[in-house]
């Protein structure tokens, strides 16, 4: 399990390699992920109520969390007890019984049946779930950092239920579009998700072309 976290400006912790939050849906393409640290809460593992989005106002009066540790009460949104420190639960999901049949299949779910493999020339580069292509990506950074048509961040690979798939990245801060993403002859567009089978043609810009290869 990663010791790393996002920590949306919402309050939300997403994992490390998130691309948006779970709880607002903001764009995490940008933030850098920070260690975790269970036992001090940090002043941006949530956000104040009166700088909180309407909705989230709304949802936090009837949502509040209860420490089982000292018995504070807390916004719903919050991971850690702001008096104490200790990790939230709600209590629903506390006094549930494991059900280990379940968690098996998450696991599984993230157990890839084969390797991801990219392929330049006679170079090969073996991708982890939630790898990032680009010129400041997570894998073979040195094949793609000098061609400036590449994103900083282009695409993603994740293990989805034992199978790999590629997602096309949002263009970075600042920016409204980005150079395009063919997959084996499609145009993604932006949010785009493809399975990725035996070898699979990437473009990323007119003069980057890479092939994935699920071995």
């Amino acid at each position: 399990m990663s010791q790393y976290a996002k920590y949306c400006s919402c309050g939300a912790e997403n994992t490390d390699n998130a691309f948006f939050c779970h709880l607002c849906k903001a764009d995490l393409t940008d933030v850098r992920p920070r260690k975790i640290d269970p036992g001090v809460p940090t002043s941006d593992n949530h956000t104040p109520a009166e700088s909180m989005p309407e909705p989230l106002k709304e949802q936090s009066q009837y949502d509040a969390i209860s420490c089982r540790a000292c018995g504070a009460t807390n916004e719903h949104y919050l991971i850690q007890c702001t008096s104490c420190g200790k990790e939230l639960a709600v209590k629903s999901d506390a006094d549930a019984p494991r059900n280990e049949a379940v968690e098996n299949e998450s696991v599984s779910e993230k157990t890839p049946d084969k390797k991801l493999m990219i392929v330049v020339g006679n170079q090969q580069f073996e991708c982890k779930d939630g790898d990032v292509l680009g010129r400041e990506g997570t894998v073979a950074c040195q094949i793609f950092s000098g061609i400036e048509t590449v994103s900083r961040r282009h695409v993603s690979v994740q293990i989805h239920s034992g199978e790999w798939s590629l997602t096309n990245l949002p263009p970075q801060r600042g920016k409204s579009t980005k150079n395009i993403t063919v997959v084996n002859g499609r145009k993604l567009q932006i949010g785009d998700s493809v399975r990725l089978s035996e070898d699979t043609t990437l473009q990323m810009s007119t003069k980057c072309t890479v092939t994935l290869r699920v071995v």
